[in-house]
């Protein structure tokens, strides 16, 4: 008979299984973290995200092969006013509240739970059944759906006008997070935690900001124990990454969940 895990043994197998559905969660929402980079092999600095023929829409300073120091400027702590506005911090913190001690059928305080149903996600790798969930604010305009996966689920938050948000949550700690105004991305585009140490609440993976659906300044990727830059890119105008990106970076699947009744 297999002998009892020592205390140390199980706090390490919780913290493992804990990395291995951030690992999920994050590969199934943002493909940057399982795939790599559709470009062919240069001298040159090149940014993953981006297809090869719109390299030059980006000015690289960094990539996985030539990270940088990330220096005070850049260093990807949530506090630093450089990315986040006191405001955002605050906001980050709040959805991750939020989103403590909810249920499939039971969400955030202030929603009432009105259905779910299983549908099909699709994308380039193919298709899957998930697992979806409706909520609707009963004192204002709001609604939100929820893809649940093993451990987690992704949010998408919106009110009337179709602003909101979309979130990873997984073990009640916020992962990702993406604002929307209007149906399209605009504000923050982050990635909250480095999933080799997701304990850690104080920096974040990625970090982005979107203007009407279109990336605008640096897009930033940190990573390693010393919180290297690994990728950064500059865009100095307003671009559709989403569309010639070199994978999918939106929560698509979240236009056929808003079927559910």
């Amino acid at each position: 008979m297999p002998s009892a895990l020592s205390e140390s043994e199980l706090v390490n197998s919780k913290h493992q299984t804990m990395k291995t559905q951030i690992l999920l969660a994050l590969a199934f929402v943002f493909a940057w973290l399982t795939a790599t980079a559709d470009t062919e092999p240069s001298s040159r600095l090149v940014f993953p995200l981006l297809r090869v023929e719109y390299q030059t829409n980006a000015i690289v300073t960094a990539d996985y092969e030539h990270p940088v120091a990330s220096g005070h400027f850049l260093t990807n702590l949530l506090s630093n006013t450089n990315l986040f506005s006191p405001r955002e911090t605050n906001l980050l913190f709040r959805v991750e509240t939020k989103y403590r001690g909810v249920a499939t059928n039971a969400g955030p305080q202030g929603s009432s739970f009105e259905g779910m149903k299983t549908c099909t996600w699709s994308n380039e790798v193919g298709e899957r059944s998930i697992l979806v969930a409706r909520f609707r604010y009963t004192n204002g305009d709001e609604d939100e759906i929820w893809q649940v996966l093993p451990g987690n689920i992704i949010v998408h938050f919106r009110d009337a006008n179709n602003d909101g948000y979309d979130a990873v949550i997984v073990n009640n700690l916020l992962v990702a997070f993406q604002q929307y105004k209007r149906g399209a991305l605009h504000g923050l585009y982050v990635c909250v935690r480095d999933a080799n140490n997701p304990q850690d609440r104080e920096h974040c993976g990625l970090w982005t900001r979107f203007d009407h659906g279109l990336v605008v300044g640096k897009f930033l990727i940190w990573g390693g124990a010393d919180q290297r830059i690994t990728s950064e890119a500059e865009f100095i105008r307003p671009f559709d990454l989403l569309t010639h990106a070199s994978t999918k970076l939106d929560l698509s699947w979240k236009d056929a969940s808003r079927k559910v009744h």
